[in-house]
Order: C-alpha cells, then sequence, then structure tokens
C-alpha cells in the first residue's frame, strides 16, 4: 500500500465538524465506525455490535449498553445477543444496523438537530482483507448502494438517547485497520498488534507502509476460553465464559464456586492462564516467519483486548523494552478513520 502520512494539522480529528442545510432540515457529517467483532465504536462512544429483533419491553426492559432501533418501521434492540464474529460479517444485514445505529448516536451527540443527515463515512477492516480490492470496492459499493434510511434510537424510552434521523451515506472509504502511523508520522519499523473479540491482525509497517501482515481466529474470545478450560481442570468444577469475561474485564479473579457458591479466589490460575494463552498467540504470530522481532524497532498494541494482556506480552522476551499500549487502544481505530474522512 502507499504511504501514509498526515501532518499534525492535517490528523487532527474535528469531532464538531457539521455541515447545516438551509433551514437545519438537513446536515453533513463526517465520521468514522470503527464495527469490530466485540463493539461498535466512534469517538469514544461504544455497544456491543450485537443485534437481535423486537422491542426492548417483550424481552425484559433496557439494561446499559441496550438501544431500541427503529429501522424503516422495523424494531430491532442493538447491543444485545450473540456478537456476530464470522468471516462474512461486512455483508451480514446487523453491520448495516450497527453502522447507522452508531452514525445516528453520534450526530445526536454532536447536537444535530436536522432530521435529514448526508453522510461521509470511512469504516476498516484488517489487512488480509484490505488488500482484496475487489472486496473493499464490493464493501464500499454495498455501503454506498444503502437507500435512504429511516433510523430511530430509544424513542420515547427512558434514559434513552431520543434520536430521528433520515440517513443518506453519500462517500465511503473503506480504509486498513491499526495505521498509527497515520496520525504520528512514526516512519519506524513499528509491528501493530491489533487484539480484538476475535481475532488478531498484526501488520509490520515501515515507512508508513506495511510490509508484512497475519491475521488469525486469537482474540478475547480465545483467552476467555483458554481461561475457562484451565479452570474447569484444576477446580473440578463448571464455570461460565461469561463470568471468566467479567473477572477479566473487572480485574477481579474469583468466581462462585465454593461447596455453597461462595467466591473462591482463583488470581494465580486466571494469570497463568492468561500468560498461556498470550504466549500462543505471540508462538502463532513468530511461527509465520513473516516477522524478524529483532529487527523490529517498537511494537504497539491495540484494541480492546490489549488492555489486559499487555503486561503479559511485555515479559516475552521479543517484546521486553519495546511494547507499548496506545493510548485511548479500544477507540484508536476510529480516530484513525475520522482523520481519514476529514482529510479527503
Amino acid at each position: 500500500m502507499s504511504k501514509l502520512a498526515f501532518t499534525n494539522q492535517e490528523s487532527s480529528i474535528n469531532k464538531g465538524g457539521v455541515s447545516v442545510g438551509t433551514g437545519m432540515k438537513s446536515a453533513i457529517i463526517k465520521l468514522g465506525v470503527d464495527c469490530g467483532n466485540g463493539f461498535t465504536k466512534t469517538n469514544g462512544k461504544r455497544f456491543a455490535s450485537a443485534v437481535v429483533k423486537g422491542k426492548l419491553g417483550s424481552v425484559g426492559g433496557r439494561a446499559e449498553g441496550h438501544h431500541q432501533i427503529v429501522i424503516d418501521g422495523k424494531p430491532w434492540i442493538v447491543g444485545r445477543g450473540e456478537k456476530f464474529i464470522c468471516e462474512d460479517r461486512y455483508t451480514d444485514p446487523r453491520y448495516k444496523i450497527c453502522l447507522l445505529t452508531a452514525i445516528a448516536m453520534e450526530a445526536k451527540s454532536r447536537g444535530i438537530a436536522a432530521s435529514e443527515l448526508i453522510v461521509d463515512l470511512c469504516v476498516g477492516v484488517p489487512q488480509n482483507l484490505h488488500k482484496n480490492d475487489e472486496l473493499v470496492a464490493d464493501l464500499r459499493n454495498t455501503i454506498l448502494g444503502w437507500e435512504k434510511t429511516n433510523i430511530q434510537v430509544d424513542n420515547n424510552i427512558e434514559g434513552g438517547i431520543n434520536a430521528n434521523y433520515n440517513i443518506k451515506i453519500r462517500k465511503v472509504i473503506v480504509f486498513v485497520e491499526g495505521a498509527l502511523c497515520l496520525l504520528s508520522n512514526d516512519m519506524s519499523k513499528t509491528l501493530t498488534i491489533d487484539l480484538g473479540e476475535g481475532t488478531y491482525n498484526a501488520c509490520l509497517w515501515e515507512n508508513g507502509a506495511i510490509i508484512a501482515d497475519d491475521t488469525d481466529q486469537y482474540g478475547a474470545q480465545y483467552i476467555f476460553q483458554t481461561v475457562k478450560e484451565d479452570i474447569e481442570w484444576s477446580t473440578g468444577k463448571v464455570v461460565k465464559a461469561s463470568e471468566v469475561e467479567e473477572c477479566i474485564m473487572k480485574n477481579i479473579y474469583a468466581l462462585p464456586i465454593g461447596e455453597n457458591g461462595e467466591l473462591v479466589n482463583l488470581e494465580a490460575e486466571f494469570c497463568e492462564s492468561i500468560n498461556t494463552a498470550v504466549r500462543n498467540i505471540y508462538t502463532n504470530i513468530s511461527k509465520t516467519g513473516k516477522f524478524n522481532f529483532n529487527t523490529i524497532e517498537k511494537i504497539q498494541l491495540l484494541g480492546g483486548t490489549s488492555s489486559f494482556t499487555y503486561e503479559y506480552f511485555e515479559k516475552i522476551p521479543a517484546f521486553k523494552g519495546k511494547t507499548f499500549l496506545v493510548e485511548n487502544a479500544q477507540f484508536i481505530n476510529s480516530e484513525i478513520y475520522e482523520a481519514v474522512i476529514n482529510h479527503a
């Protein structure tokens, strides 16, 4: 791919930049949306990349992170249900619902009162897909081909954002994930590892271009499953993956597996198992033969999973002393995409 670089001024993100049409009836909004396997993110806000049919009131009421969506008259709940972690996720109808929801929520947060939204959008895909020109063109053309869509978010829902927009996307850029050098102008030989819900995406950058990459199905779900299986083996108790995930994300390593359901401290078991999973991820990246860790100047970890794996990666000899956790790691891709669309 071509060299990526913005000046500091060019890469600044104008989160409030909106052009409003005559009579406040229409507005043009530019934004970047990172619709990941785990969460859909934009400008520091997120919701789970999960969608089910129905109304909140009919399936248990509203919980934090759940949103009642109505698209062209059809009700959906965003943020609830199974996350759509699959190879064809970009053609999955839930991808469209999540993108439109993110656009509407971001427009509302920017205080846009106009009912008609004209959107210039940047989304991302991992490098293994981005280098497929046909796939990139298909995704761009698919999004551009969406008809103007009415979307309501949390209308008449207590505590909801109460957004109602007619959205038409007029411009789409499909960008590569993890292009940190675009924001920093860092031309050094840098390995970026984007650790997401379902996968990792490893890219080796030099002079602003990708010179090697690898993607595989080792993300947060792999780590949670590894810990679950290890704890079940060591304790003889059945535990839920959701319980393991909650423990890790809250940094409280105790599960209700006592004789009377009391909490049992399992910090040592958790840490040992996470360490094993992280080393397996490193081994998988290393054995591809694409990355010479001796010549890599810097390793940057990003993505939601990086927050609880950084300390384990940093202990690996090939990573020690040159590994950095990216600031705002979970939202950095959406920041990059917004810089791209503002610069276009």
